[in-house]
């Protein structure tokens, strides 16, 4: 069952409230606020449901997007397309500014929906309901889900806009749980302090959620799977206990095995949800992700302006079933040429240009654990790991991986995650994370530069514009917010 995110009166409320004057204390007669206008369980859902629907990392168009654009067109896995008309074309050649899209975009979409999670939050305090009755329960199962999406939201931030994720006294960005006067400025946080403020939501939602809801196993809803899978990419990162991150993975992957290779591509057909842990229901109406591709429809006559990279084409193998999901090649025959497509997101039921978006699943949580094992020094069990992966996506056996040492294992994990998690707002953060530590940039392959005439073919390790700067329009309202260094 999807979420049907349809923006009742009451989710609509949700959202106007984040422009109003919170400042003010004037109240009209007959005013909806939010006392008003969350009076039952049932308001209270609707308002979570416009949460969810408020989180948009897959949005994007005609050369402008959020997280997953960024990915792509900044990365290493896509050319110019055969119908595009330079969309994208300053962020290919590395031109990142405070008033880039993605810089506006992925700020602005998680503190709207970090927002909007602490308002109905903060509705949620003006219900009471007996103690242990059922309306209590899916309170609190509500609170749960709202938690950790604010914790997600801020988590992401924190990759996006923290030049040094393992420095924990360094500047990381705002925290909120509480709705922000709008005339007041804040700071941001560190490091430390953002991580805590993650995990603390995080353990809290873990306490509140309910494993007997309707909803619990349904993928477009925060559950305990969810939620463990957030704590494994946050352990990660952090890195003060790896032994934990490995115990998180293998409780997800315990509870949602690695796909089948016919469930796998059922999955990205959205006719199957194996192997997905938390997903974004997209239906008419809603985020198109086809649309940061391409202008009609995934195939070789719909205005392809973006197409797989010659460099991912050629890592490639044919008995890999990654491969006919990522990519096929079609001939244009208007044009008389080949076209390399991005299939990842093929179009659904709900339109050509529509599919779920998949937040988290199975195969990231197998790499996280891998990696994870070669920093916990069990170079052996995260080869183990690597060759568990690539198994089941091979039509036969893969050998075991050999590593020697930490960096060995980095690398081959790193390319391992470009094919598991080609266009889905990794790389990026990937060669910032990982590729730092092998001294290893973004490098493109000359066929694929050419296609934009640019002559900026690569990104040094370790470059400023790993780290987005802090997006122009809060920095017009937010005078004491701190830049990113050399912006």
């Amino acid at each position: 069952m999807k979420i049907i995110n349809k923006f009742y009166p009451l989710m609509l409320l949700v959202i106007a409230l984040t422009s109003c004057e919170d400042a003010t204390d004037i109240t009209q007669q007959g005013e909806l606020n939010e006392e008003i206008a969350f009076q039952t369980i049932e308001d209270l859902q609707s308002g979570m449901v416009a949460v969810y629907g408020a989180y948009n990392p897959d949005a994007g168009s005609n050369g402008t997007g959020n997280a997953l654009f960024l990915s792509a067109i900044f990365g290493d896995n896509v050319k110019s397309g055969l119908d595009s008309n330079g969309q994208g074309n300053q962020l290919f050649q590395f031109i990142l500014q405070p008033s880039s899209s993605p810089a506006q975009n992925i700020w602005s979409n998680r503190y709207a929906t970090i927002n909007f999670a602490n308002r109905t939050l903060r509705a949620s305090e003006t219900l009471s309901f007996d103690p242990g009755s059922v309306e209590e329960t899916k309170k609190n199962h509500i609170t749960g889900q709202l938690l950790a999406l604010r914790a997600l939201c801020h988590f992401e931030l924190m990759q996006y806009y923290t030049v040094d994720t393992s420095d924990e006294s360094s500047l990381a960005v705002p925290l909120f749980d509480f709705v922000p006067n709008v005339d007041v400025s804040y700071t941001r946080a560190t490091v430390g302090e953002t991580y805590d403020f993650i995990e603390n939501d995080l353990l809290t939602a873990q306490s509140l959620l309910d494993s007997t809801d309707p909803d619990f196993d349904n993928v477009f809803y925060i559950n305990t799977n969810a939620v463990l899978a957030i704590q494994a990419e946050v352990s990660l990162y952090r890195g003060n206990s790896y032994g934990n991150t490995i115990i998180l993975c293998d409780a997800v992957l315990g509870n949602v095995p690695l796909a089948s290779p016919a469930n796998y591509v059922s999955m990205w057909e959205d006719t199957g949800d194996a192997e997905e842990i938390f997903t974004l229901s997209r239906g008419q109406g809603e985020a198109s992700i086809g649309q940061n591709f391409y202008f009609n429809a995934p195939d070789a006559t719909g205005g392809a302006f973006l197409e797989v990279s010659d460099e991912l084409i050629g890592l490639l193998q044919p008995d890999d079933i990654r491969s006919s999901v990522i990519t096929r090649s079609e001939l244009n025959t208007g044009a008389g040429v080949l076209v390399d497509l991005i299939t990842k997101y093929p179009g659904s039921g709900d339109g050509v240009l529509i599919n779920d978006y998949k937040v988290y699943r199975s195969g990231e949580i197998q790499l996280i654990k891998a990696e994870a094992q070669a920093r916990n020094n069990d170079l052996p069990g995260a080869a183990s790991t690597i060759k568990e992966l690539r198994d089941i996506r091979f039509a036969t056996a893969q050998p075991l991986p050999s590593y020697t040492t930490l960096d060995d294992a980095l690398l081959d994990i790193l390319n391992e995650r470009r094919l598991e998690l080609a266009f889905e707002a990794q790389r990026y953060l990937d060669i910032k994370r990982i590729g730092s530590e092998l001294n290893l940039g973004m490098t493109r392959d000359a066929s694929d530069c050419a296609t934009f005439n640019s002559g900026n073919c690569s990104l040094a390790s370790g470059d400023f514009r790993f780290t987005l700067p802090i997006p122009q329009n809060e920095l017009n309202a937010n005078s004491i917010i701190t830049q990113n260094p050399q912006y």
